[in-house]
């Protein structure tokens, strides 16, 4: 992998050869360093590739695009682990991700996954994220003249995307597993779609708890300020909180309008041109600096590739948050109506910037509405990112 960009010059060159299949080769890269099962893999193909080049790699040894909604272009990025004879009774699990990441981030956990027995493991890039297809995004006038119009019409977009792959894929019922953001939508889609998911796994996921009330002078920096902890490596949770941070440099109502505007740090890396590379350099080796320099490098030039995609999905993240990053409809109030097994995982208190009593609230909530398959735990010594900062 390339070294991280920390000059001008660097960076300058980093963006001008910036491609999206380099962004393809760092991720098998990620997965070849860290799995058996990509011993001897080639690079399948990029994003946004014509429908035919799509196609003819499709059988590619690291994962294809999976197009849900033939001819047209939402195509989903899909790593897929398991035997070459799938059988009916093997359990699926699928794998979400967070805000603006992708299932690069998974590198160090799908060896595990991948071997647990009778078991087919899928990683999906959201719709408009990853290396899936980057499709236009936007919210109805009619939807959006109300909060829950918003919502439910950004939730929407995920959820029929992920329902459609389950469809083409044939998959019957999934275990889901979901991070952060990836998290939230897990519930979203299991509240539509009960019937189709044996078991949640939210891994430090974001919108389960209220605003708390008992702050209620508490303006939205002050809220994000407070809740606000670095990383066991030294840097932000997530992209979702490099939004919040970013964002809340603004003060009072300035903060509020821009985070109503949508302003990602996705688009302040685009704009930002040839210092894009540099930018995302010093996120990447602040916040994954455990990681060894081979590995660190790749997870790099994989998210500085994702980061500087085309807008999409990315403009979903005002119409489901507010300010702050409290959930516009709480997941808390919601997921009374779910069956299913419920696992909540968060980092250690005081690194991971999620609330860890959120989730705590809604496994009470769970059970007293009759769900006692239900848990919460802490992972000690990892942030937000658990999967990464303590895979073990």
């Amino acid at each position: 992998a390339p070294a991280i960009p920390t000059t001008y010059r660097a960076s300058f060159n980093s963006w001008l050869h910036g491609a999206t299949r380099d962004t393809a080769a760092a991720e098998l890269h990620l997965y070849a360093r860290a799995s058996p099962y990509f011993a001897g893999a080639t690079l399948g193909n990029a994003p946004n590739a014509p429908l035919a080049r799509a196609f003819a790699i499709a059988s590619s040894p690291d994962g294809a695009p999976e197009d849900i909604d033939p001819p047209g272009p939402r195509l989903v990025h899909m790593l897929e682990i398991g035997t070459p004879e799938e059988s009916a009774a093997e359990e699926k699990v699928v794998m979400l991700h967070g805000y603006g990441a992708g299932t690069g981030f998974f590198f160090q956990n799908i060896s595990a996954l991948g071997a647990r027995p009778n078991s087919r493991l899928y990683a999906l890039d959201w719709l408009g994220m990853g290396r899936s297809a980057r499709v236009p995004f936007s919210i109805p006038a009619s939807a959006a003249k109300t909060t829950e119009g918003r919502v439910k019409a950004a939730e929407s977009f995920f959820v029929e995307a992920l329902e459609d792959w389950r469809r083409t894929m044939g998959v019957e019922k999934m275990t889901l597993v979901g991070h952060s953001l990836g998290g939230y939508l897990s519930i979203a889609y299991s509240l539509a779609h009960p019937d189709r998911v044996s078991r949640l796994v939210l891994v430090s996921p974001v919108g389960i708890p209220c605003a708390p009330e008992e702050r209620p002078e508490e303006s939205p920096f002050d809220a994000s300020k407070r809740r606000r902890t670095d990383s066991q490596s030294g840097g932000p949770g997530d992209a979702m909180h490099i939004a919040v941070l970013t964002l809340e440099r603004c003060a009072g109502s300035v903060f509020g309008w821009l985070w109503e505007q949508n302003i990602s740090p996705f688009s302040l890396l685009r704009n930002s041109l040839f210092f894009g590379p540099m930018l995302a350099g010093r996120y990447t080796s602040r916040r994954f600096g455990l990681l060894d320099d081979e590995n660190l490098r790749s997870l790099h030039a994989y998210t500085q590739g994702i980061f500087m995609s085309k807008a999409s999905s990315e403009h979903c993240l005002a119409h489901i948050l507010a300010p702050g990053a409290y959930a516009r409809m709480p997941m808390v109030e919601r997921m009374a109506p779910l069956r299913m097994p419920v696992s909540f995982i968060y980092g250690a208190t005081g690194i991971d910037w999620m609330d860890i009593e959120g989730g705590k609230e809604a496994v009470r909530r769970l059970v007293a509405a009759g769900n006692r398959a239900t848990s919460c735990f802490a992972v000690p010594h990892a942030g937000h990112h658990v999967y990464l900062d303590n895979p073990k």
